[in-house]
């Protein structure tokens, strides 16, 4: 039989598929924003900056905000080793 959930494995739970849709969100739109380039590269064109900057802008962030989940995932699953342990 198993154990009953803890607020904490929840947490665990949540953390793990924010992981999860931030992957599949950058990887979204940036299929997304190479699609729409291939359909129409002119509109690409008048703008000032190349069209890949967009997805190095977003890349950015996805780092930020994964480095983030990462960062509480690990805090949640070390306080559930140490209250294990316990």
């Amino acid at each position: 039989m198993r154990k009953p959930m803890t607020n904490l494995d929840l947490a665990k739970n949540v953390f793990q598929t924010m992981v999860l849709g931030t992957v599949g969100g950058w990887l979204g739109s940036c299929l997304y924003l190479w699609w729409d380039y291939q359909a129409d590269p002119g509109f690409y064109a008048i703008q000032s900056a190349p069209w890949w900057v967009g997805l190095v802008v977003r890349t950015a962030a996805f780092g930020l905000l994964l480095a983030a989940d990462f960062g509480l995932y690990w805090a949640v699953r070390r306080w559930l080793s140490r209250r294990e342990k316990h």
